[in-house]
């Protein structure tokens, strides 16, 4: 079976990752990974603390395995990539 990465970026929509995320968890395949990418918040902010709170909820139900393929990441830029 192929592995199968999914990049959910995040800066603004959190209001979606909840159901974005049951959808993710009730797909049939399951070798899958799911990376949040979380841009432009501290780490320490509100929005942050949401996000985990989401995830933490969503996947309370089931085992291990699956909230393992699960990674949150944090990176901020800022402006237009320079060419």
């Amino acid at each position: 079976m192929v592995l199968i990465s999914i990049f959910m970026a995040l800066y603004n929509g959190v209001e979606f990752l909840e159901e974005s995320l049951c959808s993710i968890l009730k797909q049939s395949y399951t070798n899958w990974e799911l990376i949040i990418g979380i841009n432009g918040h501290p780490i320490d902010s509100l929005v942050i603390i949401k996000i985990n709170d989401i995830v933490k909820n969503v996947t309370n139900e089931y085992d291990d395995n699956v909230k393992q393929k699960i990674r949150i990441i944090y990176y901020n830029t800022k402006g237009k990539p320079e060419l």
